[in-house]
């Protein structure tokens, strides 16, 4: 018996994309995903004869990129990048009879979470600021029993294995060009 919950969902935002041809320059691009990847087993009986596996797995992915440039004299400009995930992986086991030779019980997070922000500005003068925000605030969870009343679950079995893991992959890429007399970026 295999229970299974999982999301592949991939986000990708590329939008505010500039190119100025004088003066400033400004982009913000914001993404962010945030839901709970749930598993719920109350009050069921499981039974087979070899395995019964319960996964929920969270390998969302969120890539945000933005990109701006200015050509004139004096150029001004901010770039913004903010890529966020906020998703959870819960597996609840409250009032459950499982019995098997082995039970595998998993809660998995492998999110890939990415902000990139590119600015470039040609001119005498430039000021510009470019910022790259990658954040995964997510957690992985197995609930065995009910976290505000008792709960009873049987477990008939060899082997019990519980794992959970929570390995994302974060990063913030920055680049920012500037040719001029004078430059702050």
């Amino acid at each position: 018996a295999v229970l299974k919950g999982s999301n592949a969902t991939s986000m990708v935002a590329d939008a505010n994309n500039t190119i100025e041809i004088a003066g400033a320059h400004a982009g913000v691009t914001i993404g962010e995903i945030a839901n709970i990847n749930k598993i719920n087993i109350t009050g069921a009986k499981l039974e087979a004869k070899d395995n019964i596996t319960v996964l929920a797995k969270d390998d969302y992915g969120a890539k945000v990129e933005t990109v701006g440039v200015a050509i004139g004299g004096f150029n001004g400009g901010a770039i913004v990048a903010d890529a966020q995930n906020n998703s959870n992986t819960v597996v609840l086991i409250q009032d459950a009879d499982l019995s098997s030779k082995q039970i595998n019980l998993e809660a998995a997070k492998q999110n890939d979470v990415t902000a990139m922000a590119a600015s470039g500005a040609l001119g005498a003068v430039n000021i510009s600021g470019t910022v790259a925000i990658a954040k995964d605030r997510g957690s992985s969870e197995i609930l065995i029993g009910d976290e505000e009343n008792s709960s009873v679950n049987k477990f008939k079995a060899d082997a019990v294995n519980v794992n959970v893991s929570n390995k994302p992959k974060v990063e913030s890429k920055v680049y920012a060009v500037d040719a001029a007399i004078a430059a702050i970026s």
